[in-house]
């Protein structure tokens, strides 16, 4: 197999990444002999003369030579990493990319400083790339992100993270963070449920009312490029969420019965998506298609079809409009009626000269049913911005949004709600990577925030602040 443009690039950075450095930065035995065949005369060198020798023929591109010398010095001294490292890259070089990891793996192994463990984490990702190993490519340049001593080691890595993931068709994505909430339920912060204009006051239960606790969450993306070219991608992916929840003291004590399970969410979806790259006159560019279900409580809520449309324009160098309109259909698995929505979005896009993103937009929605207490018209403005690269070792990103959701007729028990439920929120969110610390090129991501509700109708009404910890990829 030929290799690609950009496999070639990330191997040919080999020897970029050594430059002879592996030889000189571990310190070799200097009493050993090794016996070395070049195209004339046997010729007797010392260890360290081998060593130099090698690091020469490597550099000047003579890689059979560099090869058939850290072969010797490896038999010679088998825990020699600087031999090591010149044989997993000649090795690698020559086409026999599992010879080349087996020898960086030892390298690693007997490693004792930082550098040559970076070396050696290089020429397994650089081996394991040779063979379209792409995970474990990914996983070892990590590895070497880790031992990197300064941040041209750490660019470096970071490039050829981005080669191995374009080359890949397989992606995979995971975040996690944990945060303590003041409402982990969505819940009421009155006991009583009122409703303006009616003279009824009830009371609610306790798993109604705004319930603290501690609430973690699990989002994955596996996705699989079946075609890629200029003009089009196709993409098939699987996405997922699940939430734990875990209520405090506080919560058992207003809600007894009430478990941390009950207010769990998951969900579960296959999309396949095709984006084109010049798409003929106002069609779209992007075209998605999902199915999927959603849990509750652990029980099966929804299943759930979408069809979405999207089409970028550009407004100038650096301003952009995304439109997409989306049509979803939920059935219900709890017996309640189904339901239809659609949803069209307008995001505006504007790239600052000191590389912050501004976004400002509008979404309109419409959710019919048979249900009237399903069946609504809303709308959301939104802003938020973005920083492309850190700053002061902080990248951030928030998020400001309004939005109400309008039902011209609501029923609470037998009792039809005036002119129906209006329903009103703000939110919040600040996110913070924090480039300052990092583990095997994960960052913390530290986030703020905040929602308050309003309505006609008091269940329907709470506030909630939360301070989570996660963490996410630094490239």
């Amino acid at each position: 197999m030929t290799p690609s443009r950009a496999k070639r690039s990330l191997l040919a950075s080999v020897k970029a990444v050594l430059l002879g450095a592996a030889l000189s930065a571990v310190a070799a035995p200097s009493g050993v002999m090794a016996q070395a065949v070049t195209q004339a005369d046997d010729v007797v060198l010392t260890y360290g003369e081998a060593r130099v020798m090698a690091e020469q023929a490597w550099l000047t591109g003579n890689v059979p030579l560099a090869n058939r010398l850290s072969k010797m010095m490896a038999e010679a001294e088998p825990d020699d990493v600087a031999a090591l490292l010149m044989l997993s890259a000649t090795e690698t070089a020559l086409g026999r990319p599992q010879e080349g990891r087996s020898a960086a793996r030892r390298a690693f192994a007997n490693s004792d400083s930082a550098e040559a463990r970076y070396q050696a984490s290089y020429l397994v990702a650089s081996s394991a790339m040779a063979e379209d190993r792409y995970g474990a490519a990914q996983f070892w340049l990590r590895r070497a992100y880790q031992a990197a001593d300064t941040a041209e080691q750490r660019e470096t890595i970071a490039e050829a993270f981005g080669v191995v993931r374009r080359e890949s068709p397989w992606l995979l994505r995971l975040a996690f963070d944990v945060a303590p909430s003041s409402n982990v339920n969505g819940g009421s912060q009155s006991p009583f449920l009122v409703i303006d204009d009616s003279p009824f006051v009830g009371v609610l239960s306790g798993a109604a009312r705004a319930l603290s606790g501690v609430e973690a969450s699990l989002t994955g993306t596996l996705s699989y490029e079946i075609s890629d070219s200029v003009a089009h991608r196709t993409t098939l992916a699987f996405h997922g969420y699940r939430s734990f929840v875990t209520l405090s003291d506080d919560a058992k004590e207003i809600a007894p019965r009430a478990e941390g399970s009950d207010f769990e969410y998951g969900v579960a979806e296959v999309e396949l998506r095709h984006r084109v790259a010049k798409p003929a006159g106002a069609w779209p560019d992007t075209y998605r298609i999902a199915m999927g279900q959603t849990w509750y409580g652990g029980e099966p809520l929804d299943q759930v079809a979408r069809l979405t449309f999207g089409r970028t324009v550009e407004l100038g160098r650096r301003t952009g409009l995304r439109l997409s309109i989306e049509g979803e259909q939920r059935n219900s698995d709890t017996g309640r009626e189904d339901r239809t929505g659609t949803e069209v979005t307008a995001r505006l896009f504007h790239r600052l000269d000191n590389g912050v993103v501004l976004r400002t937009g509008l979404s309109l929605t419409n959710v019919a049913s048979k249900d009237a207490n399903q069946e609504y018209e809303g709308y959301e403005v939104f802003a938020g911005f973005w920083t492309e690269e850190p700053m002061m070792g902080l990248q951030l990103s928030g998020r400001l949004a309004y939005n109400e959701r309008i039902y011209d007729s609501y029923a609470v028990g037998f009792l039809d709600v005036p002119g129906g439920r209006d329903d009103t929120e703000w939110s919040a969110r600040l996110n913070m990577h924090v480039h300052h610390v990092d583990v095997m090129g994960f960052v913390p991501v530290v986030s703020l925030s905040g929602r308050s509700s309003t309505s006609n109708i008091s269940r329907f009404e709470g506030e909630s602040f939360g301070l989570s910890l996660g963490f996410a990829s630094a490239f």
